[in-house]
Formats: C-alpha cells, structure tokens, sequence
C-alpha cells in the first residue's frame, strides 16, 4: 500500500514538471488536471499547441509539434511507454481512450513525389488524425496521416491504419482489416 501512494506521488510529481515544460516550450499549452506520468514523458516542440484533458496517464512517450502542430488528449486516457505522437497539423484523442506501448501516430509522411527529397520548402504531405472516444490501440500499431478512428473501435496489435474506420471497428494486420464489429449496445 504504502509502495503504490509512493508511486503515485512520484507520477504527480512528474506530472508537475511536465505541465512546466510544456508551458516553457509550447505556443499554448492546457490541462484540465495534472497529468499522471509513470515514466518521463519527451515533449519537443516548435510553435506547437497541447492539450490535455482530465486524469490523462503518461509513460515514456514522445510528443512532437511542429510548424504549429496541435494535439489533444481526451479525459481519462493513457498513453503508454515507447509511443510516438507526431504532429504537423492536428491529432486529437477522444476521451477513455487506451494506447499501449509502442504506438506510432502522425498526421503527416515526406512528400515522396519530388525528385530530390527535401527539394520544397514543407517536405511533408500533411492531413489531421482523429481518434474517437472509447477506442483502444494495441501494441506497435501505426497510425498514418488522413486517419479518422470512430468512437469504440479496436485496433490489434502491430496493426498498420491506413484508411479511417466506423464506429465499433475491430481491425487487425498490415494494412488493417476489419474482422469484426463490436455491440451496439456495449458501452464505449
């Protein structure tokens, strides 16, 4: 008892000091509450703008904003250790929503099409990803740019989305595919 209050004055602890990096190095930075952060928790960012909503968990993750990237983080969601978050334009996370270790999520790729990479001023082809609430992302899954996950969609581990997907989706492989839909009527 007294080891689990220990760690959750640590996570408190490293919640604070997150919210002072963020607002030392975002363009606007808000959290609804402290953010729980069971490991340390890497923000860079260039002119970017976070937003954190209640009772968010981190772990080791990478958050990047740049060029005036903006992401959201919904209430009560966790984002686990080793994920990326990669934004040029908008990602946003709906509320309840569970990330496990290793997801990579961005909302833009290099632009391919130029002869010589890095030939234009952006580099990037940029489109803005959204995650519903209620959803889970299992382990190693990617999540590429364009993406809009519905509320209560499952995706499986090391699954690759590509292309956006209903309401209750359970997808799984590389490129994602839906194998099933879950209830109407369960809660999400």
């Amino acid at each position: 008892m007294l080891r689990h209050r220990y760690l959750t004055v640590i996570a408190y602890l490293r919640g604070l000091l997150f919210c002072l990096h963020a607002k030392l190095w975002c363009r606007f930075f808000s959290a609804e509450s402290v953010p729980r952060c069971y490991g340390w928790p890497l923000l860079r960012s260039t002119d970017g703008t976070l937003k954190l909503g209640k009772n968010v968990v981190l772990g080791n993750v990478k958050i990047i904003l740049a060029n005036g990237g903006y992401i959201s983080i919904g209430d009560n969601s966790g984002i686990n250790d080793g994920s990326v978050l990669g934004a040029l334009e908008r990602i946003e996370i709906g509320n309840r929503t569970a990330i496990a270790e290793y997801v990579m999520i961005r909302d833009h790729d290099h632009n391919y099409k130029e002869v010589l990479i890095g030939e234009s001023p952006s580099g990037y082809v940029v489109d803005p990803v959204l995650i519903g609430n209620g959803c889970w992302l299992g382990f190693g899954v990617v999540v590429t740019k364009g993406v809009f996950i519905e509320d209560g969609s499952i995706v499986g581990a090391s699954a690759v989305v590509t292309k956006s997907l209903k309401q209750g989706e359970v997808v799984v492989g590389n490129p994602a595919k839906c194998i099933k839909r879950r209830e109407e009527n369960s809660e999400t």
